[in-house]
């Protein structure tokens, strides 16, 4: 894992009020890497079937699908910042579905971890994107918590974070 971890699922992702995904340049606030400990493959499959529907609606464009998965009062973290439901619809998911749907995606881990009527999902992912004409390779984090209300499971908390991978 890199010594300083950018946050957010792109690259630098919240420099800005706009987190602007082509800024790369600037250095985040440090934030400890988002801990998969306790994570096991299929401890949660329902769960992690929300999980794995929201990253592929993010990456094929589907902002319907994305919002249908979010609880009423979702936080949604990246680079230091929490939006509400509201926030991110209005502003930020167009942007993330851009830059995920140009960026090749390659899942490294998926596991969950149960708590009562919630559950954890973490992943990992290498990306490989172009920002500012330059190919980049970065490693991806994302952490969902999750609520089962009786009628199945919606995500109440996501956490992003992505740091670009030592080059080789």
């Amino acid at each position: 894992m890199p010594a300083k971890p950018e946050t957010g699922h792109s690259p630098d992702a919240a420099t800005t009020a706009g987190h602007d995904h082509e800024q790369v340049d600037a250095a985040p606030a440090p934030e400890a890497p988002l801990s998969m400990d306790g994570m096991k493959a299929k401890a949660v499959p329902a769960a992690e079937a929300v999980a794995q529907a929201f990253q592929a609606a993010l990456q094929r464009g589907d902002s319907t699908a994305v919002l249908a998965l979010l609880a009423p009062d979702v936080r949604i973290s990246e680079g230091g910042n929490t939006q509400s439901r509201d926030e991110y619809a209005s502003g930020h998911l167009d942007e993330d579905i851009a830059f995920l749907k140009a960026a090749r995606i390659t899942p490294v881990s998926l596991g969950s971890m149960p708590m009562g009527d919630t559950a954890m999902v973490g992943s990992e992912s290498t990306m490989q994107a172009t920002i500012k004409d330059k190919p980049v390779t970065l490693h991806s984090r994302e952490m969902l918590n999750l609520k089962n209300d009786g009628g199945g499971w919606k995500i109440v908390s996501v956490q992003w974070q992505t740091a670009p991978m030592p080059e080789q």
